[in-house]
């Protein structure tokens, strides 16, 4: 994820639809109404630094999506939620745009929510929206991603000998530090990344969500 993305429209305000699974959702066209339920993978607020949303990401046993949102929504990792949404596009990204109105927290038990095991050299369109995990040696050093006196993130890489990932670290909006300690990812260390897979432009990447993800071997 990088800084400047943009929504094809802003957040529209959906009548209803049948619910669906997320994988079902995925496939409808841009600008159909979808609803679906899910676990929450990636909290509110999360990706700010990078999105400018307060959105968050929901998964379900089928797929996984990113729901783009400008309300404050009290969802902690686990929750499961009903979202009633437009499939969008931003970044090249699928997305489901909703509102605080379209969003219901439901009293299911909370769910942790598995990261799938993936290799470097598979993150592409099939995992895209996904929780995934990856094993490899860091190839590129950590980048700041600024412009002025913004920050967005921080750019790095990881290999695991199949291709290259993208490992996009969004900044902590109160401590305007990288959510993961990325000193620590000095080019030729193994490290074990959880984060979500999303795609920004022609490339796709993992975006760590908190200090956990990041595991140095």
């Amino acid at each position: 994820m990088a800084c400047g993305d943009d929504t094809t429209s802003s957040t529209p305000a959906p009548l209803d639809a049948e619910l669906t699974t997320i994988a079902v959702a995925r496939s409808k066209k841009l600008g159909d109404v979808a609803k679906v339920e899910g676990f929450v993978s990636v909290a509110p607020v999360t990706f700010f630094s990078a999105t400018g949303d307060l959105g968050f990401a929901i998964q379900d046993e089928t797929a996984g999506i990113y729901v783009n949102v400008y309300d404050n929504i009290a969802a902690p990792l686990g929750t499961k939620v009903r979202v009633l949404g437009q499939l969008l596009e931003t970044g090249g990204q699928r997305i489901l745009a909703s509102g605080i109105g379209s969003i219901t927290i439901l009293n299911d038990p909370k769910v942790q929510v598995v990261p799938k095991d993936i290799t470097t050299g598979s993150l592409n369109e099939s995992v895209e929206g996904l929780l995934v995990r990856v094993v490899g040696k860091v190839s590129k050093a950590p980048v700041d991603d600024k412009s002025g006196n913004l920050y967005y993130g921080v750019n790095t890489a990881v290999d695991d000998g199949t291709g290259e990932a993208r490992i996009y670290v969004p900044i902590n909006g109160k401590t305007q530090t990288p959510v993961i300690a990325t000193d620590t990812m000095t080019v030729g260390a193994t490290v074990e990344i959880i984060g979500f897979a999303q795609q920004f432009g022609t490339t796709y990447e993992i975006d760590p969500r908190r200090s956990t993800d990041l595991v140095v071997q």
